[in-house]
């Protein structure tokens, strides 16, 4: 499965090839407008996509954060664990 970067990677150069080539038809087209139009609609739902994909990074990443912060509580509490049983078995 492709991360999440390299779609957003591979998003943006797809983006960017288009729009080349909308720059290229517009140079030499009768009606720049109508290319104009074109462009705006790609980089509108470019735009939109990235963004769904911005917003699955940041989810992810919190997801990592709390992951950790479980797993360090984790390891606090089996310190104190184990902290209790040496002292249990010292009395």
């Amino acid at each position: 499965m492709m991360q999440q970067g390299e779609i957003f990677a591979r998003q943006i150069e797809g983006v960017q090839q288009a729009l080349r080539g909308l720059q290229q038809r517009a140079s030499g087209s009768p009606e720049p407008q109508a290319v104009a139009v074109e462009a705006m609609e790609l980089i509108s739902s470019s735009l939109e996509e990235l963004s769904a994909i911005a917003e699955n990074l940041r989810q992810a990443w919190d997801e990592m954060e709390r992951t950790a912060e479980l797993s360090n509580a984790n390891a606090a509490l089996r310190y104190q664990a184990d902290l209790l049983a040496h002292v249990n078995d010292s009395a």
